[in-house]
């Protein structure tokens, strides 16, 4: 008997252990003192077991409410007591995905998030100012600058490595990029924001165990033009050291907004607004309008289609951005930091993926050509001659005038991916190493098709498809959002999970050292890129790869007369050539 005693007895203990120590840990949440306050946290545990302690809803601006909406943010006022950190705050206000992904018409229960929504996350291992510094990672999430929270980017895999993560939120659609063209509401408010929080960071890491002067700033999508607007806008200089940019940048097709005072004065005309040409008055009365309203008459103006229409988006302001992004590029006027910059290897598939998918897919291209094309390529007026200009790009992508078929699906991904994400990552590329060659640059291509991707199609369509978005399961998961939880369910294979573990470790290394392969740990090595644009595959196994046939493709995209192209090198522009079969 008495075996069996020690046994229980044993295991009694143990549960008495368990249960002190989490009572201690209940009882006593993680607290941190900040310049504005003191603030307390909670211990959450990662996808491989170790603690790590949370603070959520820090704000860093005062709420952008009443005679603050669409005005630049004011940092955040000192609090007295303590904050609860410990759980997490309302999105900025947006629409629910559901409207975009379904198509459904907006309505009041589809209004998402709370105007004061201006905070960050802080997660880290260490806290107090004598720990040593670790490197901090600063991710700002994508949504095409409409949609999105921290909810999209939860923790648990990242606090695996040694870094203190911040996640940060910005005002979105119109709240964040409404402007009247004028010292009024010069515009970019979500892209101040991000550089507030950054202030914010800078100022006050270090009380969160982090080094203030070894922050890495990462985002995807529009989070990846948003680190590249970071990148090229004075007012963040001395902010961040690295940055790591996931499918977008300043030049992506989609990452500027345009027409801002007439988009404004449609809004307010759509809202009741009477006389819109008092702008003064016009801002009184779009700043007095209800939340959700403005929210649903916002989403009114995006065109459900095969795209997401960039209704609110940055501008060249003279002050933020001091001319046009392309400009900027041309001329060197940027930061030199050293950089990650990568894309997936089909990141088309969201824009384009719908023609092989939906039972009206193929014709709502085919037999709408002369809209559906310039538009969803961002052709838009602008432009001399958007039809003309898509049906070169689509002659150069399938031969003389043939119709998008099941069969050429590979094809039109290709080109879309190209147009939105690959030409401009390519032009980027090479601005970046012409003028701030101090800078490392390292260049990827997610190749490994995991078992969790956008381009999960009924079908069965482009099984092998990495879709735009797909690089996120590796490094985010665990969160409360519907659309994501639906794939978590979809377990990881070995090699996935391996592909996460190296992610990872060689974000980790890079916001660490400034190198993704510091050593010979991972079995192979990234090594930085020159001018002929070398990159690492990332799939099993890991290489380092050059592809050839760019150059011509990059050279039809960059001759092609755009506003764009008139502005980054209007000596190559080409007029437009229909090629025929012969000449394919």
């Amino acid at each position: 008997g008495t075996l069996v005693m020690e046994g229980s007895l044993v295991v009694l203990l143990a549960f008495l252990c368990i249960g002190w120590v989490s009572a201690d840990v209940a009882t006593q949440p993680p607290l941190v003192d900040t310049i504005q306050g003191s603030i307390s946290g909670k211990y959450e545990i990662s996808t491989e077991g170790r603690t790590f302690e949370s603070y959520y809803g820090i704000p860093y601006a005062k709420p952008p409410l009443g005679d603050l909406r669409f005005m630049a943010p004011i940092p955040s006022d000192a609090w007295n007591g303590i904050l609860d950190g410990s759980k997490l705050k309302a999105a900025c206000p947006q629409l629910s995905m559901d409207v975009l992904m379904f198509g459904q018409k907006a309505t009041v229960d589809q209004v998402q998030g709370d105007e004061d929504c201006l905070h960050l996350n802080i997660f880290t291992h260490k806290t107090g100012k004598d720990m040593a510094k670790l490197p901090v990672i600063v991710w700002i999430h994508g949504g095409g600058y409409q949609f999105g929270s921290v909810g999209w980017n939860p923790p648990y895999v990242m606090m695996n490595k040694d870094i203190v993560l911040v996640t940060l939120q910005y005002r979105l659609g119109s709240l964040g990029f409404l402007s009247t063209e004028d010292s009024l509401v010069p515009g970019n408010m979500g892209l101040k924001d991000q550089t507030l929080a950054l202030s914010w960071v800078k100022q006050n890491i270090q009380s969160f165990g982090g080094d203030p002067n070894q922050v890495t700033i990462s985002g995807e999508s529009a989070g990846s033009a948003s680190v590249h607007m970071q990148i090229l806008t004075p007012h963040s200089d001395g902010l961040f050291q690295r940055a790591i940019m996931h499918s977008g940048n300043a030049l992506c097709p989609w990452a500027m907004g345009e027409d801002h005072l007439s988009r404004a004065k449609r809004l307010a005309t759509d809202l009741g607004c009477p006389i819109v040409e008092d702008l003064q008055w016009m801002l009184e009365f779009l700043q007095a309008i209800p939340l959700t309203d403005l929210i649903i008459k916002t989403s009114e103006h995006m065109l459900h289609l095969a795209i997401l229409p960039n209704v609110w988006g940055p501008r060249v302001d003279g002050d933020y951005l001091l001319e046009a992004p392309e400009l900027l590029l041309k001329k060197g006027n940027f930061k030199g930091v050293d950089l990650i910059a990568g894309i997936n290897s089909h990141e088309g598939a969201t824009f384009a993926g719908e023609y092989f998918v939906k039972p009206d897919g193929l014709s709502s291209i085919n037999d709408n050509f002369a809209i559906q094309a310039p538009l969803s390529l961002e052709f838009r007026e602008q432009e001399d001659n958007p039809e003309g200009i898509a049906r070169a790009a689509f002659d150069f992508y399938l031969g003389f005038n043939e119709k998008v078929t099941q069969d050429s699906a590979d094809k039109v991904v290709q080109l879309y991916s190209d147009r939105h994400f690959n030409v401009p990552h390519e032009s980027v590329c090479k601005f970046t190493l012409k003028h701030k060659p101090e800078g490392s640059l390292f260049l990827y291509l997610l190749d490994h098709r995991g078992q969790r991707s956008l381009a999960s199609f009924p079908n069965g369509v482009g099984a092998h498809w990495v879709s735009h978005a797909d690089d996120l399961f590796y490094f985010f998961e665990g969160g409360d959002v519907p659309m994501f939880q639906m794939f978590e369910q979809i377990p990881m294979t070995e090699a996935d999970l391996k592909i996460r573990d190296q992610l990872t470790t060689m974000w980790y290394n890079f916001a660490k050292t400034g190198n993704p392969t510091p050593d010979k740990n991972l079995g192979f090595v990234w090594s930085p890129t020159n001018h002929n644009l070398k990159y690492l595959s990332i799939g099993s196994p890991m290489a380092m790869r050059q592809d050839q046939s760019r150059e011509r493709i990059h050279n039809f995209w960059t001759t092609l007369p755009t506003r764009q192209n008139n502005l980054l090198n209007p000596t190559n522009i080409q007029p437009i050539k229909r090629l025929h079969r012969d000449e394919l």
